[in-house]
Order: structure tokens, then sequence, then C-alpha cells
């Protein structure tokens, strides 16, 4: 055994920087879908018309981020398709995103 095998470390994988931002845009997706589901929740549980209105609200302002978030994943995907088209080299497939678009649904309680 040679000193060079002991003090040599395997190098990491490069990951391009495009590929760590869409990860993080992911997982910023799957949080904007735990709370919205956990919106829904309280919102069914309240009886408080203010509370009731301040979840309306809340879930309005969590579907914009989703769709802002969907929206910044697709132009990443999109770079990248570009990038791999541009470079004949065997390029890497684009994992697919694990997220759906939830359908927004009228929630207005009668008061």
């Amino acid at each position: 055994m040679n000193l060079t095998s002991v003090f040599h470390r395997e190098q990491a994988p490069v990951v391009p920087p495009e590929m760590q931002r869409r990860k993080e845009l992911i997982a910023q997706l799957n949080e904007v879908k735990y709370d919205l589901e956990r919106n829904e929740q309280l919102y069914n549980l309240n009886i408080d018309f203010d509370m009731v209105d301040f979840y309306i609200h809340e879930r309005n302002a969590l579907f914009v981020r989703y769709d802002y978030l969907i929206k910044q994943v697709r132009s990443i995907d999109a770079e990248l398709r570009a990038k791999a088209a541009a470079n004949p080299a065997p390029a890497q497939e684009i994992p697919a995103a694990g997220f759906s678009s939830p359908a927004p649904e009228e929630t207005v309680r009668a008061q």
C-alpha cells in the first residue's frame, strides 16, 4: 500500500448547478404541497370566520407559490434539454419531477 492510496479521496460526482437548483426547487414544491394539505385540514376544522378567511388567503398564496416553482422547474428542464440537444455526447436523462399540479378547488364556506 502506497501513500497516495491512503490519502486519495474519491471525488464526488460533479453536479451541474442547474440540476442542484432543480433539486432544491422540487424540495420546495414538496414543502408547498405539504403546506397545502395542512392548510386544507386546518380550514376544515375551523369555525371562526376570521381564521377561515385567513386560510383562504393562505391557500391562494400557496397556489401562487406552487405555480411559480413549477414554472422555474420547467424553465430549468428546458435549459437542460437545450444543452443536451446542443451537445451530442450521451446525455443524462432528466428525472421526472415527481409532482403534479393540485387542482384548485373552490373552498368557500357559506356565511
